[in-house]
């Protein structure tokens, strides 16, 4: 097991440990933690190895430890940066586009009590989120495995985080975010995340949010307004992802160069990138 694993599933026996000592003091639900613990452990496995094993399995065999190494470092990178300010910047504040660095580096007397709008420690919800903020940007490895330059993709990740994913999260999640202000219903996390299933995803939500289907709209829901501002939500994401990205990505073939030599790509990247091969003959 990688040490990135062992790490987030002792940071999860630690949430377990602070769901305890704050059940006394806040609306603390045991089954809601446990499951919520049992779901970040999951979505953690989606990465690692989930993800690394998938890609490196799509790939020539001397690329297989690059992709491998690509996904454990893009977990490594994510979840530190999460915990340093990121978890800050999307969940916390008042701002429509970004939040504060209020929590950065964590407060412990702030991970005992329940999240907001949640029934589970503000430890077990960070955490959970903190998956997500990890396997994002690991779904992008597969675009330019066997091509891109491993310093690239982590600096390239590093700025995406910053300037994509957390306004993007923020806007959504946050509680005076812009879009949650606008009344775009996210509650799949399908924006910004999953292409062309999350944009039909993100639309369909204003249709099955009707109460007449079973929704938690309300007595005033009305289908086409809220399939408007569902609209809405998605193009805003598009044009701000899109955009956004497309200068972080032309940061980074500036600053260090994108893509590796021709040569480089036909010898494989587990060699000239890592000095080592997945397979021995």
């Amino acid at each position: 097991m990688n040490k990135l694993t062992l790490n987030v599933l002792g940071a999860l026996a630690l949430g377990t440990q602070l769901a305890s000592a704050a059940e006394a003091a806040t609306p603390i639900d045991g089954g809601n933690t446990a499951w919520i613990l049992t779901a970040t452990a999951l979505v953690l496995f989606m990465t690692m190895p989930g993800l690394a094993l998938f890609y490196g399995g799509l790939v020539r065999g001397r690329n297989v430890l690059s992709v491998m190494a690509q996904c454990t470092a893009i977990g490594c990178v994510a979840s530190s940066l999460w915990i340093g300010g990121l978890y800050s910047l999307a969940f916390k504040g008042d701002g429509g586009w970004i939040g504060t660095f209020d929590l950065s580096f964590l407060k412990p007397e702030s991970l005992m009590q329940a999240a907001p709008n949640t029934t589970i420690p503000e430890a077990v919800f960070l955490m959970f989120q903190m998956t997500f903020a990890i396997i994002t940007p690991g779904l992008y490895v597969g675009a330019v495995v066997e091509r891109m330059k491993f310093s690239a993709l982590l600096l390239f990740v590093t700025l995406w985080m910053f300037v994509v994913y957390i306004p993007l999260a923020h806007m959504v999640w946050g509680v005076t975010g812009f879009k949650r202000m606008m009344g775009a219903d996210d509650s799949l996390d399908v924006f910004g995340v999953h292409g062309i299933g999350g944009i039909v995803g993100a639309l369909l939500t204003g249709v099955f949010t009707a109460p007449s289907l079973g929704g938690t709209g309300g007595d005033d829901f009305n289908i086409a307004t809220q399939l408007w501002v569902q609209a809405e939500g998605v193009l805003i994401t598009m044009v701000w992802s899109a955009v956004i990205a497309y200068l972080a990505y032309k940061i980074v073939d500036v600053v260090i160069g994108l893509r590796v030599s021709a040569e480089d790509e036909r010898e494989g990247l587990d060699i000239t990138s890592h000095g080592e091969t997945a397979y021995h003959s």
